[in-house]
């Protein structure tokens, strides 16, 4: 399902074709006038993988900020003992509208992720993505003409995931990364096109 994937397996010696995994952006996109000014951080899967506990870290240490938690399809969930005044925990639901007409920054914080389709459908909305560089998420995150579309951060540097939402509670650096994420996530849309096409 990309390109690295592809790489890692070179004695491979069959047909091959990469599907990056098909998501068009008009099923995800949603509106919101006022994303910018609601700095709502929100992470998807509380997995300890996933980084769940940096998404606590992270909430007790910006009481200023909203922490969205959605639980994940699968695995043990990363939850404080105490909810953060600040935090919510979002139940799984198949309907991820409400949650991306409330998310002004996605958190990633994954040690692993093969491409993530959560950061492809927030991009729809032009929802700046923070995420742990894995080879999957600089693929998918990272436009051949643009360049990064997405704020790379070491997963285990919580300051340097702080400072970065700070930097994006400022209008006019949110609003440049969120032109990003929407540049990158029209071609997506082509790449996907053209990936069921082959």
């Amino acid at each position: 399902n990309s390109d690295w994937i592809r790489a890692e397996h070179p004695d491979w010696s069959g047909p091959s074709i990469v599907c990056h995994p098909p998501s068009r952006s008009a099923d995800h996109k949603t509106v919101n006038a006022k994303r910018a000014s609601k700095r709502t951080a929100t992470l998807v899967n509380l997995l300890g993988e996933k980084g769940g506990p940096l998404f606590w870290r992270l909430a007790e240490a910006l009481p200023d900020w909203r922490f969205l938690g959605c639980e994940g399809a699968y695995g043990m969930q990363c939850l404080p003992e105490v909810m953060p005044s600040n935090g919510e925990y979002v139940r799984q639901n198949t309907d991820m509208t409400w949650v991306w007409k409330q998310t002004s920054v996605l958190l990633v914080p994954s040690w692993y992720e093969s491409w993530s389709l959560t950061a492809v459908e927030a991009i729809a909305s032009g929802i700046p993505v923070l995420a742990h560089p894995t080879p999957g998420l600089l693929e998918s995150m990272t436009s051949p003409e643009h360049g990064p579309c997405a704020w790379f951060i070491d997963r285990d540097d919580d300051q340097a995931w702080a400072d970065a939402l700070a930097e994006l509670a400022k209008p006019a650096v949110w609003r440049a990364w969120s032109k990003k994420a929407r540049l990158r996530s029209a071609e997506l849309d082509a790449l996907a096109i053209a990936d069921l096409d082959r």
